[in-house]
C-alpha cells in the first residue's frame, strides 16, 4: 500500500515553530492570522473569493499589495485545502507529515498567540516516519526539501512533491537503487579478497580501518602483549580501546578471547576477523566483533578497496 496525495503544503506552526509541540501532541494543524475573523474566512471559502481578505490587509493593515496577496493565499490554503492534500512541517530535527480534516475550528482560548487562532484536526495523527517505519531525520532528506523550513511565511506549496511522496513511501529512484545494489555487490565481492590477505597485511588493514575511523594508535601492531594486537585512543574523548585481530573466529574462541582482553585491558574491546560467522553473540556491551561483511563494508566506506586489491593481486 502506497501513500498518495494531490499536492503537498508546508506549514510553519507559529513564529519560530512555537506551536509545534502543541500541534504534534494534539494532532492538529495550528494557524494564526487572528486579525482575520473566522466568519470572514469561512465566507470567502464558501464563495472561493478571498479578495476581501486581501483588501483587509492592504487597507486596514497597510501592508504592501504583494504581501497582502501572500497573506490571503495562505488563509485560502488553510481554509480550502482538501483531505487529499499532504501537509508537512519540520520540528525536533525531523520532518512530520499528515492529512487533515477539512473543517477549520476556532481555538477556544482568549489568547490566540498561545496556540494559534484556529486549527484543523489531523487524520490518523502526525508521523515522523515513512511507510517502512524509518524515521525522517532532517539531515537524511534532500536539501531542496528541507530548505522549505526557511520559508518566511506560514504556508507554501512543496516544490519537491514527487521526491517527497517517494521518500514517504520508502522508495528510491532507479539510479539510487542501482548504486545501492552495486555498493552491496562490491562489499560481497570484497569479503573473499580480504580473507586472502597475508596475516600481516590483514593486521595492517584492521589498523588502517580503526585509525581512519577516528582512533589513534598508541602501540604498534603485533605488540608484546599476546592478548592484544593494537592499543588505541580516541583523541576527542580520551577513550581507549584494544584490538585483537584473528584470521578465523568462532563463538567459543571469541568468548575466551573476550575474557582475557577485558581482564588485561579493562577498556573497549574490538575483535576483527575475516573468516567465521557473520555475527557472534557477546554479553559484554564493551565488546564489538567485526565480522567478514562488517569489515568489508568498513573497507569500502573508508576508501580502502584499492589497497586490498593491490595487496591480494
Amino acid at each position: 500500500m502506497s501513500l498518495t496525495a494531490t499536492r503537498a503544503l508546508y506549514i510553519k506552526l507559529g513564529e519560530a515553530n512555537r506551536w509545534a509541540k502543541t500541534a504534534l501532541e494534539s494532532n492538529t494543524l495550528r494557524f494564526g492570522f487572528a486579525d482575520v475573523s473566522h466568519e470572514v474566512a469561512i465566507a470567502a471559502a464558501a464563495t472561493k473569493d478571498f479578495s476581501a481578505v486581501k483588501q483587509f490587509y492592504e487597507h486596514e493593515r497597510r501592508v504592501a499589495p504583494g504581501t497582502a496577496t501572500r497573506y490571503s493565499n495562505e488563509v485560502r490554503e488553510f481554509y480550502t485545502a482538501g483531505t487529499e492534500v499532504l501537509w508537512i512541517t519540520f520540528a525536533e530535527g525531523r520532518m512530520w507529515w499528515c492529512f487533515a480534516d477539512s473543517e477549520v475550528i476556532p481555538t477556544p482560548t482568549g489568547d490566540p498567540e498561545a496556540a494559534g487562532s484556529r486549527y484543523r484536526k489531523v487524520l490518523n495523527g502526525w508521523s515522523d516516519k515513512d511507510l517502512k517505519r524509518q524515521t525522517l531525520f532532517t539531515n537524511t532528506l534532500r536539501g531542496s526539501l528541507t530548505t522549505t523550513a526557511g520559508f518566511r511565511g506560514t504556508i507554501c506549496r512543496v516544490r519537491e512533491f514527487e521526491y517527497l511522496l517517494r521518500r514517504l513511501n520508502g522508495e528510491e529512484t532507479p539510479a539510487t537503487e542501482a548504486v545501492r545494489t552495486a555498493h552491496r555487490q562490491l562489499i560481497e565481492a570484497l569479503a573473499p579478497l580480504i580473507s586472502g590477505l597475508h596475516w600481516r597485511d590483514f593486521e595492517l588493514l584492521v589498523e588502517l580501518v580503526m585509525t581512519q575511523g577516528g582512533w589513534r594508535r598508541v602501540s604498534a601492531t603485533g605488540g608484546t602483549q599476546h592478548t592484544t594486537d593494537l592499543e588505541l585512543e580516541l583523541p576527542l574523548t580520551g577513550d581507549t580501546a584494544v584490538v585483537q585481530v584473528k584470521s578465523r573466529l568462532d563463538q567459543s574462541t571469541a568468548e575466551k578471547i573476550t575474557a582475557e582482553l577485558i581482564e588485561a585491558a579493562g577498556a573497549q574491546v574490538f575483535i576483527a576477523y575475516h573468516t567465521g560467522p557473520e555475527q557472534l553473540t557477546m554479553d559484554q556491551e564493551s565488546v564489538t566483533c567485526i565480522g567478514p561483511t562488517a569489515l568489508a563494508e568498513l573497507v569500502v566506506d573508508l576508501g580502502l578497496t584499492k589497497w586490498v586489491m593491490a595487496k591480494v593481486g
